[in-house]
């Protein structure tokens, strides 16, 4: 079975919108929800707990709380979906997250967010990353007020 952990940021993201921009932490690799944080997503274990209904799991897990997807193989079928990953890219679409990138306006409201993404080819071993143009900015996403730092 596939490994989703590496794919938790952008399920939670799809599933549960945009974080508490005031309580995560992306250096700890920590999302919050809710107006206290007390839905905890750990990015860097793939893995998430909610303090108030004292529950967690994995990523197929969320999957079964917020859609109430119980089957096993719908669960992994709506897991590649929210991911991005389709069936003709070897490894699966968006590659290992390796840094996220916040922008946010003068009052700490959230505008928008960047993921800097690896992914292995299915022939090298080599590293891709999206290339950048002066400052930082990049090709990749180019809807970023400031670019993405690569």
């Amino acid at each position: 079975m596939m490994d989703f952990a590496r794919f938790m940021e952008p399920i939670a993201r799809a599933l549960l919108g945009e974080p508490n921009a005031h309580l995560s932490d992306l250096k700890k690799g920590e999302l919050r929800y809710h107006n206290h944080g007390s839905l905890v997503i750990n990015l860097k274990k793939g893995t998430w707990y909610d303090h108030e209904a004292g529950e967690g799991g994995g990523v197929l897990d969320l999957i079964t709380r917020e859609k109430g997807i119980t089957d096993s193989a719908e669960r992994i079928r709506e897991a590649k979906e929210l991911a991005g990953i389709t069936n003709d890219q070897p490894g699966g679409g968006l590659g290992i997250i390796v840094a996220t990138y916040d922008y946010t306006d003068e009052t700490g409201t959230l505008l928008r967010s960047c993921a800097s993404s690896q992914r292995r080819s299915a022939s090298a071993s080599r590293t891709r990353r999206s290339p950048t143009v002066g400052r930082g900015t990049s090709r990749a996403c180019g809807r970023c007020l400031t670019g993405c730092p690569s």
